[in-house]
């Protein structure tokens, strides 16, 4: 059992072969899909604006308490992101045929994914204390000037 933690994303992935990934993600031991995808992101609302953002997610306030989960490069054309509070517990299991799925916290540290592993994914107990300062920019000006919205 290996322990990650991530501020912003996990991900999902084939570690050399690019081909399709089949991955099971259960919420709450639940059944949400069964994904045929290049990759799966699960992001924080500080990483939603970074990868999931680049595959199609939708931007998630960084006051709102929530995880989305995001197929990048999805199979199937209604594969779509969702957003899920985050006091679900997200379990991604990985019954694909190979031994080549890494999964990777916010792009620092990684392991490999054995056959018919399970990654559960939920809220840490540890917290990030962010600093604001009067001389911050207000998240919606940030937000426009990053992705150049208003021009």
């Amino acid at each position: 059992c290996i322990r990650l933690n991530a501020f912003n994303e996990f991900f999902i992935s084939r570690s050399n072969i690019s081909r399709l990934l089949m991955i099971n993600v259960f919420i709450d031991k639940e059944l949400l899909n069964t994904y045929s995808c290049d990759g799966l992101i699960v992001s924080t609302p500080m990483g939603s604006t970074a990868y999931s953002l680049s595959a199609g997610g939708p931007i998630l306030n960084s006051n709102v308490n929530g995880y989305i989960i995001t197929p990048v490069s999805p199979f199937s054309l209604s594969s779509r992101s969702i957003v899920l509070n985050d006091s679900s517990k997200i379990e991604v299991i990985c019954d694909d045929s190979s031994n080549d799925i890494t999964i990777y916290a916010d792009g620092q540290q990684s392991d490999i994914l054995l056959l018919g592993s399970t990654v559960t994914i939920s809220k840490s107990k540890i917290y990030a204390k962010i600093i604001k300062t009067p001389f911050d920019t207000h998240y919606f000006d940030r937000l426009r000037k990053q992705l150049g919205w208003s021009k």
